[in-house]
């Protein structure tokens, strides 16, 4: 639902922008960003491919902090460069146990994007909207608490295993609204949606021999995040 509305908002918010030919292009922004991330992977997984034993595994929510900047190219487009960084930890829960156990380990993502901007033409009270469409990269990372845990306490069914840092391409669709406070500040408001494979942080995804960690899951995972935050414009319109 929340990822079709914000696709249709940035088809809308692209349109608007293509209607006009005569306005004369923004300068450069700066942008620093806090918000809220919500990472959707919910698995289901048993040891082997005819195990009973039930596993699943889930990402707990996160804030997150951005920064970026945006150039300007052509009229009321630009290309926008950014870094977030921020926690949404891993939790895996063993149901075969009464009560069921869980063991959560730390995970920071860091993304890299890199994405095309359209500005919807002219201000309203001091309002102007934006959408955004592009491609990134996530970098998970346990934490050394984690991998700790990993080996001390084990992952899922396996008694000991060893998790590292492990990137994934996606891409990202969004937008926002700039609301000008000051001659060259606004304040930003942002939702955006972004997609990517499931990590598995360095471990298989099938079993490799019969005591070797593995992780059995694949597919996309989402990620909804909302922001808020400043945008510094400088540099002189082209």
């Amino acid at each position: 639902m929340t990822a079709k509305k914000v696709v249709q908002g940035l088809i809308v918010t692209m349109a608007l922008c293509l209607s006009t030919t005569t306005v004369r292009a923004q300068g450069y922004r700066f942008f620093i960003m806090g918000g809220t991330s919500s990472l959707t992977d919910q698995r289901s997984f048993g040891e082997g491919p005819n195990s009973a034993i039930p596993y699943g595994s889930k990402y707990a929510g996160g804030g997150k902090v951005i920064a970026g900047i945006e150039v300007p190219f052509h009229k009321i487009f630009g290309i926008e460069a950014s870094y977030g960084i921020g926690p949404n930890n891993l939790e895996i829960t063993n149901f075969n146990t009464n009560p069921s156990t869980v063991l959560a380990y730390g995970v920071r993502n860091n993304r890299f994007s890199g994405d095309i901007v359209g500005h919807v033409p002219g201000t309203w009270r001091g309002i102007r909207a934006y959408g955004v469409f592009g491609v990134e990269y996530d970098l998970f990372s346990p934490t050394s608490s984690a991998q700790t845990l990993a080996k001390t306490e084990g992952f899922a069914f396996a008694p000991s295993a060893k998790l590292s840092s492990q990137g994934k391409p996606g891409f990202n669709a969004g937008g926002g609204i700039d609301y000008k406070v000051a001659s060259k500040v606004d304040l930003r408001l942002d939702a955006r949606y972004h997609t990517f494979g499931s990590p598995t942080f360095g471990l298989p995804q099938a079993a490799t021999t019969t005591s070797a960690a593995y992780f059995p899951v694949g597919g996309p995972a989402h990620n909804i995040e909302y922001s808020i935050g400043l945008v510094y414009r400088f540099g002189k319109s082209k």
